[in-house]
């Protein structure tokens, strides 16, 4: 293991550790690790769609990369979720680096590959893609799916 990979799991380690205070006072404390605490979890999954996305490229054509994340404890439907989420990001290198800087969130990128989903042809897609990813970083779960909505109906009228 590289340093900040051991780094990582020296802090992921101490997570259970951190005090779980209680009475007056412990709200703010506790407001603080569970902010800090979704932080890292938001982090960690997109992180981990994408290097599960790279694996499946790069390793070896047995690569079972949902499985492997799975026998490391993390649920099979999310495995699989962030395994495809990586996949179709790494498809948008636009869309990827918007994710993996925190500008939209993981739930966004679900909703953009949903609506790709619904159209025929590549160039439709990557039309999607190109139409709504300036808006997304401003825009709540709801508003990006209605833009997603909105904008297949102007690509694909049908």
């Amino acid at each position: 293991m590289d340093s900040a990979l051991d780094a990582l799991s020296t802090a992921v380690a101490a997570v259970p550790d951190l005090p779980r205070p209680s009475g007056l006072g412990a709200a703010d404390v506790l407001t603080d690790q569970v902010e800090t605490l979704a932080t890292a979890v938001a982090v960690l999954q997109r992180e981990l769609a994408v290097r599960m996305a790279a694996l499946e490229r790069e390793g070896p054509p047995v690569t079972d990369v949902r499985g492997d994340a799975v026998r490391a404890g993390v649920p099979s439907s999310q495995a699989a979720s962030l395994r495809r989420l990586g996949v179709f990001a790494g498809h948008y290198p636009d869309l990827a680096q918007a994710w993996r800087s925190g500008g939209i969130s993981t739930d966004q990128v679900a909703a953009v590959e949903h609506g790709a989903k619904k159209l025929a042809t590549t160039p439709q897609r990557n039309q999607l893609v190109e139409l709504v990813l300036p808006h997304l970083p401003h825009l709540a779960l709801r508003e990006t799916r209605r833009l997603i909505a909105a904008t297949l109906d102007l690509i694909d009228p049908g």
